[in-house]
């Protein structure tokens, strides 16, 4: 009993998927740069299911690095915002791959 309840207790995973870029100085090191935009999100399964990039996404959150000085702000969804740059904002399609730690513990408790 105590072994299946294991393997159903819920798991989760954090993912992250690089969405688009534009160039423009970065708001911390004031270098012209690339920022790089990331939606990040968790999903949720079982021991025996686990958690993968294409469940039902979970506590969805964007956020911006600067290529140069990679520090990291949170935004809204870009479409909320990417009019307002003046820049051009390259929409890109990455693979989705596990979040990086250093970065996930910047967000809100997820």
């Amino acid at each position: 009993m105590v072994i299946s309840l294991l393997l159903l207790s819920d798991s989760w995973r954090a993912w992250e998927h690089r969405i688009g870029a534009f160039h423009m100085a970065c708001r911390y090191c004031g270098q012209p740069s690339w920022q790089l935009t990331y939606r990040m999100y968790q999903t949720k399964g079982t021991q025996m299911s686990p958690p993968g990039p294409n469940d039902w996404p979970q506590n969805e959150r964007y956020q911006v690095r600067c290529a140069t000085c990679a520090a990291p702000t949170l935004v809204n969804h870009p479409s909320t915002w990417v009019a307002q740059l003046g820049v051009p904002f390259q929409q890109e399609s990455y693979p989705v791959t596990a979040a990086t730690p250093a970065y996930f513990a910047v967000q809100p408790q997820l």
